[in-house]
């Protein structure tokens, strides 16, 4: 269906009051027009459509079964326009950029950084909320999500950022007694819990490409944090050895406040993606923002 097909918008504005009312008259005083008026826009929609959406008897109006269907559709069209005005109108009188993402990335990643962009755009505000699972933007008045996954979001589609690759990381003191992956066992080793198959997929995933089998693994000693800034602050602690992922760690490594205990990488099968909300398209700097973001993530993974 092509623009041109579609009805007036004050008839479709009419048939919408009309419907979530249940009457003319209460339809007629939101619209600020009189009960004929409403009648003669309810009428040209059903012309126009070839369809009868409202049965009426005497002074009373029910909506028929296809005129339900249509009222569900045209009343979430509204709500969607509704939703983008405000987010237009609110977002541009101010240049605020709302980010979701997850507390370990912002604190690591994200911050850091930031005021490279505040350099360019002084005037921009940010928001940052912190949740481990993804929210609706559009709702929540989000502009950008940064998620860390396989990149299944639904109604989204992820651009990815970097891949995940980790290793085992501690303190200078614990990493100078450890000179091979079977001294781990020796140890207390922190996990990330909250995501599934995360410990399948990083830790004991590692340990396997190391040597271990998975009795050896079970007996290994692990503590359980929800939060991957937990593992870190435990690790700086020197109370064990946390799988770093590199984005989190690559600055404690450089700065030596913790040690790549082996050397290398391993690469994850994860991924860090990049989310927008579609209203976004309306704000330049949020698309500023997004482009900015890409050429920072492709400089730090190259």
């Amino acid at each position: 269906m092509t623009h041109h097909s579609l009805p007036p918008l004050n008839s479709l504005r009419a048939f919408e009051a009309t419907a979530r009312h249940g009457n003319i008259a209460n339809a007629a005083k939101e619209l600020g027009v009189s009960a004929s008026a409403i009648s003669q826009q309810l009428a040209k929609l059903e012309a126009h459509l070839a369809t009868q959406f409202f049965t009426r008897k005497a002074n009373l109006i029910s909506i028929t079964a296809n005129g339900q269907t249509y009222f569900n559709y045209v009343n979430e069209a509204f709500g969607l326009l509704h939703k983008a005005t405000e987010n237009v109108q609110k977002h541009n009188a101010h240049n605020v950029i709302r980010i979701t993402t997850f507390a370990s990335f912002a604190t690591h990643w994200l911050l850091p950084r930031l005021p490279l962009f505040t350099e360019i755009q002084p005037d921009v505000q940010f928001e940052i909320i912190t949740n481990l699972n993804l929210q609706d933007l559009e709702n929540e008045n989000i502009d950008i999500g940064i998620r860390f996954g396989l990149g299944a979001y639904k109604k989204y589609a992820g651009k990815i950022l970097f891949g995940d690759k980790v290793a085992p990381v501690a303190t200078p003191e614990i990493a100078a007694q450890i000179h091979s992956p079977q001294d781990l066992k020796n140890f207390t080793l922190f996990k990330s819990v909250g995501m599934a198959n995360h410990f399948e997929n990083t830790y004991e995933h590692w340990l396997k490409t190391h040597g271990f089998t998975q009795q050896q693994i079970n007996a290994l000693s692990f503590q359980s944090f929800s939060d991957g800034n937990l593992n870190i602050a435990a690790a700086l602690n020197g109370q064990g050895i946390y799988l770093g992922h590199y984005a989190y760690v690559k600055d404690l490594v450089s700065q030596r406040r913790l040690v790549n205990i082996f050397g290398g990488w391993q690469k994850t099968e994860y991924n860090y993606y990049l989310i927008q909300s579609k209203f976004s398209h309306f704000k330049p700097v949020v698309q500023k923002f997004h482009h900015w973001l890409s050429k920072q993530a492709a400089s730090f993974d190259k």
